[in-house]
């Protein structure tokens, strides 16, 4: 991720925690802001509840790439809170719930057909057996 990219000031995590609107799920909670900057940031809160260093830097690594990963409307500040249970999950499962809560959030960047980017990436989500005898 890069430098322009990320959040890392105090204030503007205050900022967004106190001026942002708040998704949440089992694992995480999302604050999103608008800025005018016209790049999106990212913040990310990973607290010792969560686990040892090994596992809390796991868990940063995978909320990074997750970040990454999804297709985003310019211009916000976004914070991504780790609750506890994100150090057990995978990353299918974490990389499902952030897709999941910035579309809630309204900061996925919306494909031709009206769906939203991460809504492609998602099929294929279960196992299809064939189940017959061959």
């Amino acid at each position: 991720m890069q430098r322009e990219s990320r959040l890392r000031k105090t204030a503007d995590f205050a900022a967004v925690w106190s001026e942002g609107r708040s998704r949440v799920d089992r694992l995480f909670v999302v604050r999103v802001r608008p800025n005018d900057l016209g790049v999106t940031r990212f913040g990310f809160s990973v607290s010792k509840r969560i686990g040892n260093a090994v596992a809390r830097n796991r868990v940063k690594r995978r909320l990074r790439e997750a970040a990454r990963s999804a297709s985003l409307e310019a211009g916000f500040d976004i914070v991504i809170v780790a609750r506890n249970g994100a150090a057990e999950a995978d990353f299918a499962r974490i990389e499902r719930s952030i897709h999941k809560l910035l579309r809630r959030a309204r900061v996925l960047r919306q494909v031709e057909n009206g769906a939203t980017a991460s809504s492609v990436t998602e099929v294929g989500e279960h196992e299809i057996n064939g189940g017959g005898d061959a």
